[in-house]
């Protein structure tokens, strides 16, 4: 599946990347036409889904934190496909044995052609509606009324028009995550409901897509929606789409006597980091490594024959917040893409992870010649460092094991003839150690640099409600990637973090790396207590200091380190209390959502 809403791929670009799974032998192209960021596809019916959904306000600030477009500013970002391009792909995609799905999202995900036809939204929406520049804050929550007829027969036509350019017998429509907070305040959607005899808004959605489908099924269509139709009756004879955390709603749909795809984005989406984040280029999300991807299996013993049966097959996904370029596109889809289709195709029995590395070298070969922009991110190391008693332990991982680790703790560059990593080692506080990945004697990965620092709390334990907290005191500082695995990340709650030093120790500073990510909703602390202890159980209050909501909701990502002098004590145990901020206030890109914290390093002086 690509998404060419929130990047527009060029025409060319499609035809190439056609190619490319032929090349991998995958046999179905899953086109996202349509989101809040763009609406791709022309439709001669309405013509302002083109001269006015297709394109936004330029932004350059990452994804998460663009805010949203003004009405009266200039658009200047996007595009899209004529129906006459459609017609060149589709038929490009056929002679290669490709079928094409294309997807309409309804009934969220749909500024865009909101922003054209701003009466197909609920009468009680009073704000500009333009086309989502990013994540959209609470603007995202403005989706099509299901109390308007004018709707469905919108849609309809739309999807009259997607028919006739489209062979397949199979039509997406979304159906994910649809806020419906309008829905219960709009009079259109509860006189719906009322006439219907609709308890709730989740049911309104099911009437929605229902209505859809009878229109699709009367047309020799069949419906593919997100694994959110499971949620409330699910419309006949669709097709359901596994994708949150580990896909486990597509089981259910399978349960009923549905068919389904697994697709989930703990595995199966681009979007997510591919290796180590200190190399990556950002996104948000965790991990999805090329082993994960090829390792990951959708079916289980404990699914009964019956639901294993209704599983069609998986898609992978890119998702195209972060991406500016094919280049980078390419860079987040191979080689992953490799091991997907391999792994698709294979019997779970007879995959082999390291022969699949073995032939995989190979393969890039073909890549470079065919000019793909891989991702080398699987001769990458990741690490691991624990305080143990003063000291630093560290541990050197790598997804490939035909690969041998060199380190060295002078500073200079790892060669052929470092010392060989033959397991978990212990350094002191302060040293620079540099590993990477060397094959054949030759350098094949990026160099990891672990520049540790050296303070009076590093290489002690610290806690958080009894579990320990390696991150804050194993010397590391953080990037400004909160899933780098440096951070402690909170939720919308108040934090205790405790310090053992192990002895009794004079301090009178504190030092915290705390993150600010406005796009993510990170921010510093309303509050921040430091209390100190000679024996763990009695503590007494050495400094507080609040912050403004200036001072914690700053906009932009970075990570800061926050001071905190106090008078100087001889103490072993140093306890911080910190409180979360609130609710993100008006004007942020978050609006009204709940924030997090995310601390790494404390250091004691």
């Amino acid at each position: 599946m690509l998404d060419v809403s929130r990047f527009f791929m060029p025409k060319k670009d499609i035809l190439r990347l056609i190619d490319f799974l032929a090349f991998h032998k995958i046999n179905t192209f899953h086109w996202h036409l349509v989101d809040d960021n763009g609406w791709r596809i022309e439709i001669k019916k309405y013509p302002r889904l083109t001269d006015i959904s297709s394109w936004r306000a330029g932004r350059e600030a990452v994804f998460p934190m663009r805010s949203n477009a003004e009405l009266g500013e200039p658009v200047t970002t996007g595009g899209y496909y004529t129906q006459e391009d459609i017609k060149e792909v589709v038929a490009y995609a056929q002679e290669r044995f490709v079928e094409i799905i294309p997807e309409i999202e309804m009934p969220a995900h749909t500024n865009s052609s909101l922003a054209a036809y701003p009466n197909l939204t609920c009468p009680v929406i009073n704000h500009y509606i333009g086309v989502i520049t990013g994540i959209g804050g609470k603007n995202a929550s403005t989706i099509y009324c299901a109390g308007n007829d004018s709707v469905f027969t919108f849609l309809q036509d739309v999807l009259s028009e997607v028919m006739t350019l489209f062979p397949s017998k199979y039509i997406h429509i979304g159906g994910d995550e649809a806020t419906k907070d309008n829905w219960k305040i709009c009079p259109k959607c509860q006189a719906r409901m009322k006439e219907n005899g609709i308890q709730t808004e989740e049911e309104l959605q099911s009437y929605f897509i229902r209505r859809i489908n009878k229109f699709l099924i009367s047309k020799g269509k069949q419906l593919m929606g997100w694994d959110e139709l499971v949620e409330s009756e699910i419309p006949e004879n669709a097709v359901i789409f596994g994708w949150r955390g580990l896909g486990t709603g597509a089981y259910k749909a399978g349960e009923k006597g549905f068919k389904y795809i697994m697709s989930p984005a703990q595995k199966y989406y681009y979007i997510r980091y591919q290796g180590p984040q200190w190399f990556e280029p950002y996104t948000y999300f965790g991990n999805t490594t090329l082993q994960d991807v090829y390792l990951y299996e959708p079916q289980n013993e404990k699914l009964l024959p019956e639901t294993a049966n209704r599983m069609m097959g998986v898609e992978s996904c890119l998702w195209t917040e972060f991406i500016k370029s094919t280049n980078e596109a390419d860079y987040q889809i191979f080689p992953r893409f490799a091991a997907f289709a391999e792994s698709a195709w294979s019997n779970p029995h007879k995959k082999n992870w390291n022969d699949f590395l073995s032939r995989l070298d190979n393969l890039l070969k073909a890549y470079d010649f065919l000019g793909i922009n891989y991702s080398r991110s699987m001769y990458n190391l990741s690490h691991k460092v624990t305080p143990i008693r003063g000291m630093l332990e560290v541990e050197l991982l790598s997804i490939r094991s035909d690969v041998k680790i060199r380190y060295t703790l002078d500073g200079s560059e790892p060669k052929s003839e470092s010392v060989l990593y033959n397991g978990k080692l212990m350094i002191k506080p302060g040293e620079f150690l540099r590993a990477a990945t060397f094959k054949g004697g030759k350098l094949v990965g990026a160099i990891l640099p672990l520049h540790t620092i050296n303070n009076k709390a590093t290489g002690h334990n610290a806690f958080i409600n009894n579990t320990p907290a390696n991150a804050l005191t194993n010397g590391i500082l953080g990037s400004e990637k909160v899933t780098d695995g440096e951070w402690l990340d909170f939720n919308d709650k108040d934090v205790v973090m405790t310090i053992d030093m192990d002895s009794m120790t004079i301090c009178s500073s504190i030092k915290l790396g705390i993150m600010n990510n406005s796009g993510m909703g990170i921010h510093l602390p309303k509050n921040v207590q430091i209390d100190g202890s000679e024996d763990g159980k009695s503590f007494k209050t050495l400094l507080e200091k609040s912050y403004t909501m200036s001072n914690c909701f700053q906009n932009g990502l970075f990570r800061q380190t926050e001071n905190y002098d106090f008078p100087k004590c001889r103490i072993r145990y140093l306890r911080l209390s910190v409180q979360n901020p609130g609710l993100c206030p008006q004007g942020h890109v978050r609006e009204g959502q709940k924030s997090r914290m995310a601390f790494d390093e404390v250091i004691v002086d």
